[in-house]
């Protein structure tokens, strides 16, 4: 593990057990302790939103009700929660102690992904709007919407809104939305759509979903045998040469980017449009190189 991510593990243990101590905490005092600047710490606290953090006169403070309560198993909650719980080998006290010991860590050298930076506030009033059902308006490439807001949902480093618009179920990155405004209107949850999104790992959620056929070559193969790496990955047969599946996507952008990560080791079959969709791109990509 890299000396920044010691450093932000021991910060966010000392930060967790200050409050679960009942310290009220300023983030200046914080920045200063641990010897960084304040946009630092507030990225911390929002590492540790998960906990029930209060604020109040410029502090920050654990929730009476949870004092003395935040143990191992929060912080297994929280890798799960990141969805890094497979990161490690177990999530046994013991290991995760080991994770925060500065003097046994450093066995460990950990790249992390690079993540789009968003404004915190509009992040939280729009969980206010999910978890208190309300409906949300915004501008979306220069358009008016109305959205019924389900889920925060994060994918390949960045955060995307799924809602319903209308009757669709639409996706929208939270750095393309514009003038965020709660309603006071409430809506009723469809709790069958909402167990779809939970169920679904992939950020692109619609009622129509497009099928593709692809073929993976035998370097790939095990890849994609061990790990979903498509949504809705089905295998249909395979040989030593390498296998044909069929996958199913509601945004065919989601499809290509992952596709173009594998090439040269998986080809399209199905449909032709997809084909053509790919084929264009690669040659404008190759004109550029002329």
């Amino acid at each position: 593990m890299s000396k920044d991510h010691d450093r932000l593990a021991l910060r966010l243990v000392h930060t967790i057990s200050k409050l679960n101590s009942g310290e009220l905490l300023s983030v200046s005092e914080l920045a200063s302790e641990f010897g960084v600047d304040i946009r630092t710490i507030q990225r911390d606290i929002q590492r540790l939103s998960f906990l029930p953090i209060e604020k109040k006169n410029g502090k920050i403070s654990l929730a009476s009700y949870a004092l003395g309560s935040v143990g191992f198993e929060d912080l297994r909650e929280f890798l799960k929660l990141c969805g890094i719980e497979e990161l490690f080998p177990n999530l046994e006290s013991r290991t995760l102690q080991d994770l925060f010991n500065p003097n046994l860590n450093t066995s460990l050298l950990i790249h992390p992904a690079n993540f789009e930076k968003i404004q915190a506030q509009e992040f939280e009033r729009l969980q206010v709007a999910i978890l208190n059902r309300r409906k949300i308006f915004f501008h979306y490439h220069q358009k008016s919407r109305d959205i019924k807001p389900y889920k925060l949902v994060h994918y390949l480093g960045r955060w995307y809104l799924l809602g319903v618009d209308g009757e669709d179920i639409k996706t929208f990155a939270l750095e393309k939305i514009k003038n965020l405004a709660l309603q006071d209107e409430g809506f009723e949850l469809d709790q069958g759509l909402l167990e779809e999104i939970e169920a679904n790992r992939y950020a692109f959620l619609s009622a129509s979903k497009n099928e593709i056929t692809l073929f993976i070559d035998k370097y790939a193969m095990p890849y994609f045998e061990k790990r979903r790496i498509l949504p809705n990955q089905k295998i249909l047969n395979k040989d030593e040469s390498g296998m044909e599946i069929i996958t199913q996507s509601s945004y065919d952008e989601e499809i290509l980017r992952i596709i173009q990560q594998w090439i040269p080791h998986i080809f399209i079959l199905s449909p032709e449009s997809l084909k053509e969709r790919l084929r264009e791109r690669m040659e404008g990509y190759l004109g550029m190189m002329n």
